[in-house]
């Protein structure tokens, strides 16, 4: 169900990978969901399809939606005091972190962050052509299809 690729890219371009790959970036939003993602042991911090829609000035998590079906991103899934717009900066995409880092916008309890978008990090899509509980890491074949290099 969720794959990932072991290089680093802003939102944008993970939600494009994605995208050509047959799915999104990931909604994580049940406690079923986040279990899932945090078996991803290989980093610290992913994107996930968590965005201000339509991007705003100031805080405004009633616009944060998922990226794969315009639902709202519920309070329950956010770590605390996010979303934030950490040190004054516009923070419009969302991130899944578990890293505790001091003075950056990736500090993480395992829930949801807001953080920049251009930023590049590892990516989590949500991937149809995976089995339900499917992990794993994956790399664009010759063809530009995607194969699986081995699970996390």
């Amino acid at each position: 169900m969720y794959g990932s690729r072991k290089s680093w890219k802003s939102w944008d371009d993970a939600q494009t990978q994605c995208r050509a790959w047959g799915g999104a970036l990931a909604k994580v939003d049940t406690a079923e969901a986040q279990g899932r993602m945090r078996k991803i042991k290989c980093t610290d911090v992913l994107w996930v399809g968590a965005h201000e829609n339509p991007k705003t000035p100031g805080v405004n998590p009633e616009l944060w939606t998922w990226i794969s079906d315009g639902s709202s991103v519920s309070k329950g899934v956010w770590q605390r005091d996010e979303p934030n717009n950490f040190k004054d900066k516009e923070e419009e995409c969302g991130f899944a972190g578990f890293q505790q880092q001091e003075g950056s916008s990736f500090v993480g309890e395992g829930g949801l962050g807001d953080a920049p978008c251009s930023p590049q990090l590892p990516f989590l899509c949500e991937l149809p052509s995976l089995a339900a509980d499917e992990l794993v890491w994956l790399l664009e074949d010759e063809k530009g299809g995607t194969k699986s290099i081995g699970k996390c």
